[in-house]
C-alpha cells in the first residue's frame, strides 16, 4: 500500500501526468480473470466433482473476513464437504492473462462449524489450490484475523504467480481434510501484481 501510494503521488504530483496510472499496470475494478468468483450466481462457471454446494451465511463476510461494503458482501461461498472415501474439487479455467506477467491471487477459507459456533480456533484449514498454466513464485497464508474478533477465524491465502499461458486452470480441493469436515471458500481475487520497481 505504501509503495503504491508513493507511486501515485509521483505519477500525478511530480511527473504531472494526466493518464490513469492504473491503466499502465492493467488494474481494473473488475479484472474479469475469474467468472463468478464470489459465488453470488451459485456455482455457475465452475466445474464440480464430489460434494460442493453454494451456501450463504449472513454476516460471514463482515464478521470473519472483515469485508467492507454493501450488506451481504462476502456472505456467499462454496461449501466443500469431505466424504469418507472421496474428496471434492472445484475448478475453472481463468482467462485473459499475459504470458510472462506476474499476478496476485487471494482467497479465503473458513471452517463452517467454527463459523456457526463463533469459535476462534487458530489453525491451517486443508483446502488448497493448484494452478495449471502458471508458475507459482510465492505461496503464503495467514491464519486468523488481522484484529481480535468474537467471530470465527479464517485462513487468508496469497499467491504470486507468473502466467505461462493466456489461460490458467484453478482447481481447489479438500483432499487433505478430515472426513465430515466442511470448508468454506470465497473471495477469489486475481489481479496484476504490483511489485517493487527498479530504479
Amino acid at each position: 500500500i505504501a509503495r503504491r501510494s508513493f507511486r501515485v503521488m509521483r505519477h500525478y504530483a511530480f511527473e504531472g501526468k494526466k493518464n490513469l496510472l492504473s491503466a499502465e499496470y492493467g488494474f481494473k475494478l473488475k479484472p474479469g480473470f475469474v467468472k463468478n468468483a464470489a459465488f453470488t450466481d451459485g456455482l455457475n462457471g465452475w466445474s464440480v466433482t464430489g460434494n460442493v454446494i453454494k451456501d450463504t451465511y449472513r454476516g460471514y463476510g463482515k464478521n470473519s473476513i472483515k469485508l467492507h461494503g454493501s450488506t451481504g458482501a462476502g456472505d456467499d461461498f462454496a461449501l466443500f464437504t469431505r466424504e469418507k472415501d472421496s474428496y471434492a474439487t472445484l475448478s475453472q479455467t481463468a482467462t485473459g492473462f499475459e504470458k510472462g506477467k506476474k499476478y496476485l491471487m487471494y482467497f479465503y477459507v473458513g471452517d463452517y462449524d467454527d463459523v456457526i459456533c463463533n469459535r476462534q480456533r487458530i489453525g491451517a484449514l486443508p483446502l488448497k489450490v493448484t494452478l495449471d498454466g502458471a508458475k507459482i513464485q510465492e505461496n503464503v497464508h495467514y491464519i486468523g484475523n488481522a484484529t481480535k474478533s468474537d467471530h470465527a477465524y479464517v485462513n487468508i491465502h496469497k499467491i504470486i504467480f507468473t502466467a505461462e499461458e493466456s489461460k490458467v486452470k484453478l482447481t481447489f480441493d479438500n483432499k487433505d481434510a478430515k472426513a465430515g469436515s466442511m470448508l468454506m471458500l470465497n473471495y477469489i481475487c486475481i489481479r496484476p501484481y504490483y511489485g517493487k520497481e527498479e530504479y
